[in-house]
């Protein structure tokens, strides 16, 4: 690694300012107007700076970015931009986040996260808050532990994904996904999972109104499910183990259903075979 040049308290407007910049430690910086000044940039360290225009961390890599504000103005912020980790930072405009890998996302706020990590690999986020829809559109090989999220139709097209210790208020969540664990987590929401392959639930509560249809292969371990109906319709090879409240189910294909009560079972689809279907109640071994 070579010397850091040091930059503090200064102020930079104009376009792409310090544009290509390499090996510098910013602190107390602002960038003003002007689009992209730290764009193809590399191993530079931002803490406590501020970004008030368009696009300002495009195609860069190796970043150290520490308490920094992204005004609502910052549209795009960081899109290809690769090995670099962010903490303790708030991001007040979307579109943040596109076609990067490598990232280290923690303690950070986005007030407004829509349409941000879209297109991503090799995310790792913890302690954060999303508010906004669209988030994680085609986001591949990631994890996500002590999230919240408040927003609709969120990780649609995600493969590989593992979230645990989050709260996700969000319809649609999950939608033509693959590869995907939460663990002890609270899911809230109408229209959960649909068309999605191999998804695992551990120990979460769900609030789905027609969640989990049109899966295949879906998993529930130790999950408690409430003011939830009409769920897993055309789902095939389904394995759900409700340990606390009721299921309510609608024309499953496939599977094995293990819950403390059931509050409906309809199967009046003629395409329905029942003999491909197992209820049992919790501790009637006999089902």
């Amino acid at each position: 690694m070579f010397p850091m040049e040091k930059i503090v308290k200064k102020n930079y407007s104009g376009e792409r300012s310090l544009f290509g910049a390499k090996n510098l430690f910013l602190e107390d910086v602002a960038f003003l107007e002007g689009e992209s000044p730290l764009k193809e940039t590399s191993h530079i360290e931002l803490l406590n700076c501020s970004f008030s225009w368009k696009y300002p961390l495009w195609y860069s890599n190796r970043l150290k970015v520490r308490r920094c504000r992204f005004y609502n103005e910052s549209h795009a912020g960081i899109w290809y931009t690769k090995d670099s980790s962010f903490d303790g930072c708030s991001f007040e405009e979307g579109k943040n986040f596109r076609h990067s890998k490598g990232l280290w996302i923690s303690n950070c706020v986005f007030s407004k996260a829509a349409e941000t990590l879209w297109w991503c690999q090799d995310i790792k986020v913890s302690n954060s808050t999303f508010t906004g829809d669209y988030l994680g559109l085609g986001i591949t090989d990631s994890s996500f532990d002590c999230m919240k999220l408040d927003g609709n139709y969120p990780f649609d097209g995600s493969r590989n994904i593992h979230i645990k210790n989050s709260t996700l208020r969000s319809k649609d969540a999950f939608w033509n996904s693959e590869n995907v664990l939460i663990e002890d987590s609270v899911i809230e929401g109408e229209y959960f999972g649909w068309n999605s392959t191999n998804v695992t639930l551990v120990r979460t509560k769900i609030i789905s109104h027609q969640g989990f249809c049109y899966m295949d292969k879906v998993t529930l371990i130790d999950c408690e499910m409430v003011d939830s109906d009409l769920t897993f319709e055309y789902v095939s090879n389904a394995n759900v183990e409700i340990a606390k409240g009721e299921l309510d189910l609608k024309n499953p294909i496939s599977g094995t259903f293990l819950a403390p009560s059931y509050k409906n079972i309809l199967l009046n689809d003629e395409k329905i075979e029942k003999s491909r279907l197992i209820f049992k109640k919790s501790g009637d071994k006999n089902g």
